[in-house]
């Protein structure tokens, strides 16, 4: 986990810093790195702080594999999508601190809620 991120544990929180060195991107290598440090968080049964290098969250997903399309691209978008719905029901609190630039890959699990949401404002 050292190259893309760190995972620190202080008492009952761990922190999960994204630190690619540049706009800390969602590639399938940090989607990988993600992955395995939630593996940790739950083996410690710890509560999750994720956050980015100062003054960069994260800009989402690599747009280089997307340009490369076809299968890559297929399976980084899978495995944002995975990460985003275990980030949202993950069995202890998960708290995303962005101290400035943020783009919104992990709002790509929302639309379903976001759309009932708005439907029943509409309707009442």
């Amino acid at each position: 986990m050292a190259d893309l991120l760190t995972y620190a544990r202080s008492g009952p929180v761990a922190t999960i810093t994204m630190d690619d060195g540049k706009a800390n991107v969602l590639s399938p290598a940090m989607l990988g790195e993600l992955n395995r440090a939630l593996d940790q968080a739950v083996a410690d049964n710890a509560i999750v702080l994720l956050t980015g290098r100062e003054q960069r969250f994260s800009a989402g997903f690599d747009l280089n594999v997307f340009k490369q399309g076809g299968v890559a691209a297929e399976e980084m978008l899978l495995t944002g999508l995975a990460l985003s719905e275990r980030l949202l029901s993950f069995p202890t609190p998960v708290v995303a601190a962005c101290t400035c630039c943020s783009l919104p890959t992990f709002a790509s699990a929302w639309p379903a809620r976001s759309r009932s949401a708005r439907t029943k404002s509409r309707s009442a």
